[in-house]
């Protein structure tokens, strides 16, 4: 069983989940052998083959372009197949699937941790988590199509009741029934029933670990329609503030208008007043400076007369 890191675009970008992926998987129409049933006539236990045929419906879904390395999925099966067979190529299939995606999800983890969204930014935020889910989506449907054109290839690799087809019993005497030309021995019939049970144990899991992956992919999908209709919504929203704007900065520039005309007004009526005290005060001062004149002539004119008055009374 290969355990995987990988994001869950149910929540932030910054969270992750653990989820169960596989490398391989047999075809949904596969045949799914039973285990094998004790033979009432001989020690031996006969390989009882039983076609179990599984069909999945799935969903629409919406195919999505992305720069997923599918090639590095197919030499990994390549070299796989271009290998000599030992019992170890399930095991070998595995651990390099499962060193791709880990390598491949610490690349992502490190993109993610360099491109943070900007805070107190829901827009921009909404589109990163829309462009998260839609690259896991384009990772899974094309992981999907690569175990689909491999599936032949898994199915000779798990599969190995193919050793054991035309064998209903083995005799006591340790003579195997011919296969080729060749016979086999109970131990060699044990150790191969014991290879091809685990095989199938293996086959079991990648089945239901491909089911699992296939409902986060379904629910992936759904987070995705729903970002898909927030972002639409955060679009027209934003529309809507940037109308409200624009007519509030119609209604400002209009008031300030108004504004700077009411003091223009103002600041010329400030100067009128100013013009006419300057006036008014310039003629007090001239009438002043003539009062002062009157007087000064006056009093001229008064001791004058008291000099004369002066004079008058001395005769």
């Amino acid at each position: 069983m290969i355990s995987e890191t990988t994001r869950n675009n149910s929540i932030l970008p910054e969270e992750s989940t653990k989820i169960l992926m596989q490398p391989s998987r047999i075809p949904n129409n596969s045949a799914i052998t039973s285990t094998p049933q004790q033979n009432n006539g001989s020690d031996m236990s006969a390989i009882n083959t039983q076609t179990v045929t599984k069909k999945r419906t799935r969903q629409q879904t919406v195919t999505v372009e992305n720069a997923f390395p599918s090639k590095d999925i197919e030499n990994i099966f390549n070299r796989i197949q271009s290998s000599p067979a030992s019992e170890n190529q399930m095991m070998e299939l595995q651990r390099q699937v499962q060193m791709f995606f880990i390598q491949k999800e610490r690349e992502w983890e490190n993109k993610l941790a360099q491109n943070k969204p900007p805070d107190n930014e829901e827009l921009a935020l909404s589109k990163i988590k829309l462009k998260s889910g839609q690259a896991m989506i384009s990772r899974i449907e094309n992981f999907n199509k690569i175990l689909k054109s491999k599936g032949q290839l898994l199915a000779r690799l798990s599969n190995s009741n193919s050793f054991f087809n035309g064998q209903n019993s083995v005799d006591d005497a340790g003579v195997g029934t011919p296969r080729n030309g060749y016979p086999l021995s109970p131990g060699q019939v044990d150790d191969l029933t014991r290879e091809r049970n685990s095989l199938r144990e293996d086959c079991a899991t990648l089945e239901s670990n491909y089911a699992d992956l296939f409902k986060r992919y379904e629910k992936l999908r759904e987070n995705c329609v729903l970002l898909k209709n927030s972002e639409e919504e955060l679009k027209n929203t934003q529309v809507e503030e940037a109308t409200k704007f624009e007519n509030l900065l119609g209604k400002f520039k209009e008031l300030r208008d108004n504004a700077d005309f009411q003091l223009n007004q103002a600041n010329l009526e400030i100067q009128r007043i100013i013009k006419q005290h300057e006036e008014n005060t310039l003629g007090l001062r001239c009438r002043l400076k003539m009062n002062e004149t009157q007087i000064q002539t006056l009093n001229l004119t008064i001791q004058g007369k008291d000099l004369r008055n002066f004079g008058t009374v001395q005769i």
